[in-house]
Formats: structure tokens, C-alpha cells, sequence
């Protein structure tokens, strides 16, 4: 009789400990190349299946294709040809969040049921702990007041939460200030000056996106030019598309706000972090001024990155009303840009396999 392999597909970073030598895996990957490598082939099989696997944000992705692609340790078993779906069961004492495929069968439950079967009769597993969290959260924002779609996605539980280091976040942190300070002069109808725009990228360069780079360069090219032209010291002429660029790279301090915070280099009120203490009032202030910083004071002054559970806390809060946000309170005000720009930064901080802006299509 020959063997097939059973992939087991866990969201938990750490390897299960009752796992044991009996009938035990013939390999538990955890190598972050060799688990991408396998969950891009899951991936693959998925979109086959016609499930979506990708899209704008995380609410247009199929809940399998989202459970795979956070999965942090693939555990390899073979047994018999012939085992069903209706063994799996045999994991039950450790792997009750996990997705599992047998052979090169669709992606099943610990119940066996096929997750990529139409229909919302079958469910993709969550951790105990993030629903419970989000059921909470969306009871005591109900009776703040707020209408709120409850089919949003459910953010990581602490179990399933690694973060990105901290240094890395600062200096991610740094890249933006600088990108903000370039787009608040634009917006002011005024360029930076040539040392500022120089001794900003130095240290930052390589944690600036592809787009920020480019609107960086554009913001030096039109200074060199504005004052090429305009050598009196005359207003700056600034092109229009180098405005609208700089008017969506503002939006980016919100962004700031919520590295700062996740660093302690600054503090906020409860009302702005957790969902029992929800105000909408609290968000109405600006962002707090970080213009003297740069990202040699960032890494001196932060002690670190705060705990998970406050994280999430914020995380989750940001979430819903960012991808939940319904009625009056999602059509304007302060509310859905701030929620957006902290889900994408704490998404990224949460996700240190996954580039910026790309976080949020998984969380």
C-alpha cells in the first residue's frame, strides 16, 4: 500500500507541542521561504478552484484563501492511501484552527467538510480568542451607536501574532516623516529645502516604497527646476499632478500617528484605542506634531514596541470601523481616514513577510 501526504496549514507561529513521535510529521516547516513557497502553491490550487485570492483589500479575498496565506507553520504527515477526510479528526487535540489538505484533494476542516464548497454552510476556522474579541468589540460599538457591517473579517488572535521588529518600524516610521513634511510643503505652495529633502532620504532610503521614492525625486526635480526658472526667489510654480500627489501622501501622518503610538513614542487617549472607551470626539484632533523628529532621535527615544494585547486592541478597533463603517458616520469626518491609515500601519507590523500596503489584503 502506498502513502500521501496530509498538509496541515497553521496560523500559529509556534509548533504545537503535542505533536508528538508517534505517526508524528515527517516535516514541520517554518522557514519563512520554504512556507511561502508552499502557500504560494496552495494559492494557486485555490484561484483554480475559482475562489478569489487576492484583491483591494482584505473583505474581497475568499476566507481560505486568507487562512492560507497567514499560515505560519505547514506541518507534513503521510499516511496510508485510502485515509479519508473523515480521520482528521485524529488532530483534533491540537489542530482545531487549522486547515488541512489531504493528497491533492480540496482544503478541508478539521470536520472534513471542503472549504472551497460553495455556499456559507461551511466555515473557514477562526480562533476562539480573535472571535470572541470581535464579537465584544462590535456589541459595545452597537450600543455606541454605530451600524456596522458584522461580516468583516476577523483580525489574528495573540496566539497567532508575530510582530515586525521594532527597529525596522522605526526606521519605517522615519521614511514617512519624511514623506509627509515633502507633502505638506507642496501643499502649502512651497518646496523643502534641497538639505532637508537630502539629509531625510539618507538614512531612510531603503524603507521608502517605490511610489514614495519616485515622489520624493519628482519634488526635487520641480524645486530644481521651480528655482531654475525663478531665480528672484519669485512664488514656485508647482505642476498640478505633483499636488494631487502630494494631497494623498498627506494622508500618510495618520499613518505616522499610529507607527508613533505602536512605538511609544507618543501616547493617545483610550477613546482613540480601544473599543469600550469609543468617543468620537477623541478623533477629532489633529495628529500630534513629530516635525522634529528624525529617525536617529526615533531610535533613541523608543523603549520598544508595545504589547500585543494593546495592539490588537487598537488593531481591531481601527478595523472595524475602518471595513465596517457604516451609515452617516462612515460618509465623512475624521473617523474613516484615520481607520484606514492605522489598519494598513498596524497590518504591516503584524505581517513582517509582507510589504507596505500589502498587509492590509491579508488582515
Amino acid at each position: 500500500m502506498g502513502i500521501m501526504d496530509v498538509l496541515v496549514f497553521s496560523t500559529v507561529p509556534a509548533v504545537a507541542p503535542e505533536v508528538g513521535p508517534d505517526d508524528g510529521p515527517v516535516a514541520v516547516l517554518t522557514d519563512p521561504r520554504h512556507v511561502s513557497a508552499l502557500i504560494g502553491e496552495a494559492l494557486g490550487d485555490i484561484a483554480e478552484a475559482g475562489l478569489r485570492v487576492t484583491g483591494p483589500d482584505v473583505t474581497q479575498v475568499h476566507p481560505l484563501a486568507r487562512h492560507v496565506s497567514r499560515s505560519q507553520v505547514i506541518y507534513r504527515f503521510t499516511r496510508p492511501e485510502g485515509y479519508t477526510a473523515r480521520q482528521l479528526t485524529e488532530f483534533a487535540g491540537w489542530a482545531h484552527y487549522c486547515v488541512f489538505r489531504v493528497g491533492n484533494g480540496p482544503f478541508r476542516n478539521l470536520d472534513g467538510e471542503n472549504l472551497a464548497a460553495p455556499g456559507k454552510g461551511v466555515k473557514v476556522p477562526v480562533h476562539a480568542d480573535a472571535y470572541v474579541r470581535r464579537q465584544r468589540n462590535l456589541r459595545t460599538l452597537r450600543q455606541a451607536g454605530l451600524e456596522l457591517d458584522e461580516q468583516i473579517p476577523v483580525i489574528p488572535a495573540e496566539e497567532e501574532v508575530v510582530l515586525r521588529d521594532v527597529t525596522r518600524v522605526l526606521y519605517r516610521l522615519g521614511a514617512l516623516l519624511v514623506v509627509v513634511d515633502a507633502a505638506e510643503h507642496i501643499r502649502q505652495g512651497v518646496f523643502p529645502s534641497a538639505d532637508e529633502l537630502v539629509a531625510g532620504r539618507s538614512l531612510v532610503v531603503d524603507s521608502l516604497t517605490g511610489r514614495e521614492r519616485g515622489f520624493l525625486e519628482d519634488v526635487g526635480r520641480a524645486r530644481q527646476a521651480a528655482f531654475s526658472t525663478s531665480p528672484d526667489g519669485g512664488g514656485p510654480v508647482i505642476p498640478a499632478q505633483l499636488r494631487a500627489e502630494a494631497e494623498m501622501f498627506a494622508r500618510s501622518a495618520r499613518a505616522v500617528e499610529a507607527l508613533a503610538w505602536a512605538t511609544q513614542i507618543i501616547d493617545l487617549p483610550p477613546p482613540r484605542l480601544r473599543a469600550w472607551d469609543f468617543d468620537p470626539r477623541a478623533w477629532e484632533a489633529g495628529p500630534e506634531s513629530l516635525a522634529e523628529e528624525t529617525t536617529a532621535t526615533l531610535l533613541a527615544r523608543s523603549p520598544g514596541l508595545r504589547g500585543v494585547t494593546q495592539l490588537l486592541e487598537a488593531f481591531d478597533l481601527v478595523h472595524i470601523l475602518h471595513h465596517g463603517l457604516a451609515g452617516e458616520a462612515g460618509d465623512g469626518g475624521p473617523v474613516p481616514l484615520i481607520a484606514e491609515q492605522w489598519t494598513k500601519a498596524l497590518a504591516w507590523i503584524m505581517s513582517p513577510r509582507s510589504a507596505w500596503g500589502e498587509a492590509e489584503r491579508l488582515l
